[in-house]
């Protein structure tokens, strides 16, 4: 099974043809909590958001970094926002 996807994606609340290229990596609900790593904002996963048809995924987390990429204000800001895979 290939846990890493390459994906262009966009915001579903910004009308713009521009998608940003990013890469998705597969981790389980345990990977945060092992690496000690915080979380900015959100939650982290539960087992019911895994499914390994990648096209059925509802949650993500994403980084500091494509927050800014994807134009959000906070963190805080891109919860709960819809992010569309081109």
């Amino acid at each position: 099974m290939n846990w890493e996807e390459v994906f262009n994606v966009r915001r579903s609340d910004v009308q713009s043809e521009t998608h940003f290229t990013v890469r998705n990596n597969g981790i389980s609900s345990d990977f945060i909590g092992l690496y000690q790593m915080k979380l900015l904002a959100g939650r982290n996963f539960t087992a019911t958001d895994y499914d390994p048809d990648w096209n059925k995924l509802h949650n993500t987390i994403i980084t500091e970094g494509v927050v800014k990429l994807l134009g959000f204000k906070s963190a805080n800001d891109a919860v709960g926002k819809t992010i569309l895979q081109r």
